[in-house]
């Protein structure tokens, strides 16, 4: 029985696919640029306690309602606070919708009460049902928060401690990046800004049987009183600003055009849909690509993709981690086994020898396009996971961008030919530590069978 379940959730995702079909049809390059203002401006926010701040601003500036869907929280004081100021805005009547991964989720049981038994709150887990076996390996991978259809934060942050400390407060934290969208035109109904994109997609996830509702499993009481005193503890020693439309267009940068790309919200294999785009848009670049995931792990279209851009007469960058930084000990496993296939494509590549771990996922064409949120360059994130990213058409924000990967690039060294390191007299080369270094030694052979999971 157990080998006939292993065989169901893996073998689907072990087939080859090909780039075909109607994605690969009505994709077109050009339709990602406009010579025109969009209605949405957008800022970029890169450290965490302004990330953190920037939620609950948004939170607390709502009228209407707030929809939001995270593959990850993280047990600590800043969930606490997160979740307790949803259910204090639920209690003043906003109406609050909540989308978790049904494996990732990392709530309690009271928690998870205390949320689905509040009014005004509805709570659902993606992909909860183990009855489906050949779903086992399907996750949500996105990470937004919507707000009155006017504001949206979306990025490759998940909800946790380790997200929102300050560098330095004497952990290991994770350094991420999201973009704030502010719809210059909201009217509550429907218009261009890409956050009614998004919302139209959590619509589908919301409605599809993927996804479960909780009712209350217990006396939720206490479990509420203890968010909600986390979260007036914050306001009381933080305060919170509140957006007003005014602060939000001053703070942000204008558009010409934002678009969401996706990987579908269908469970099962994703034959690569985002993958497809990400690459055309990338091999279309005229002078410069940059891409920074926390890893690289290629599967045979990354492969011919790194061959292709390497064809092309133009400068390309990875920034990634490195063994010392790196905290996902199976994926930077086989990345170790594919960065010698990266160097032989003439890219430089630039591992972070820094304190914290980089978990951002940013692609830069040019001086033009960003793109942001939360798509790894791995397997899994082209086959199975759900991913969001948004595609920026601003050379003003795209500058804003390039100067934030810069002062982590500042913190890295450049890989030489032999996959070693260039010195540099500033840097130093981080030893790594002799169990990271046998671990990874195993890892890179034993998970070879099994790096589409990964």
């Amino acid at each position: 029985m157990l080998v006939a379940i292993v065989l169901l959730a893996t073998i689907p995702y072990l087939l080859p696919y090909e780039h075909s079909g109607d994605y690969v049809d009505e994709f077109h390059v050009s339709d990602f640029y406009s010579d025109t203002t969009s209605v949405d401006r957008v800022a970029l926010v890169e450290h965490q306690t302004a990330s953190f701040d920037i939620r609950m601003s948004m939170i607390h500036s709502a009228t209407q309602r707030i929809d939001l869907a995270y593959f990850a929280t993280y047990e600590g004081v800043y969930r606490d606070i997160f979740f307790g100021s949803l259910l204090h805005m639920a209690q003043s009547g906003i109406e609050v919708r909540i989308l978790l991964d049904g494996m990732s989720d990392g709530l309690s049981r009271d928690m998870i009460a205390a949320l689905s038994g509040a009014e005004h709150i509805a709570l659902k887990f993606y992909n909860l049902d183990y009855i489906e076996v050949w779903y086992l390996n399907d996750r949500m991978h996105d990470k937004y928060m919507v707000v009155d259809s006017r504001y949206l934060v979306l990025g490759g942050r998940n909800i946790g401690d380790q997200c929102f400390l300050a560098s330095g407060d004497g952990s290991c934290v994770s350094l991420d990046r999201d973009v704030f969208v502010y719809n210059t035109q909201y009217d509550g109904q429907s218009g261009e800004s890409v956050i009614y994109e998004v919302l139209d997609y959590m619509d589908v996830q919301w409605s599809d049987n993927s996804s479960y509702c909780y009712s209350s499993l217990a006396n939720a009481e206490e479990e509420t009183q203890r968010l909600l005193s986390a979260y007036y503890q914050y306001c009381q020693e933080h305060g919170v600003v509140d957006f007003s439309p005014s602060d939000a267009y001053d703070n942000t940068v204008p558009t010409n055009k934002i678009s969401l790309l996706t990987n579908g919200t269908d469970m099962g294999p994703k034959n690569g849909e985002l993958e497809y785009q990400l690459y055309a848009l990338m091999l279309s670049a005229e002078n410069r690509v940059l891409l920074q995931s926390p890893y690289f792990v290629l599967n045979e279209t990354a492969e011919d993709f790194f061959e292709e851009i390497g064809n092309l007469d133009i400068q390309v960058d990875v920034v990634t981690n490195s063994e010392f930084s790196s905290s996902n000990f199976p994926a930077y496993s086989l990345y170790l086994n594919d960065k010698d296939d990266i160097l032989a494509s003439g890219a430089t590549i630039y591992e972070y020898m820094g304190d914290d771990y980089l978990h951002t996922k940013t692609f830069l064409i040019d001086d033009r396009l960003s793109i942001i949120g939360s798509y790894n360059f791995d397997p899994r994130s082209a086959n199975i996971d759900t991913e969001l990213m948004l595609v920026i058409d601003s050379e003003a924000f795209t500058a804003q961008v390039q100067q934030a990967v810069q002062t982590q690039v500042d913190l890295c060294l450049v890989v030489d030919a032999d996959g070693g390191y260039v010195e540099h007299e500033e840097i130093e080369n981080r030893e790594v530590p002799v169990y990271k270094q046998i671990l990874h030694g195993i890892l890179r052979v034993v998970l070879i069978p099994f790096r589409a999971f990964v």
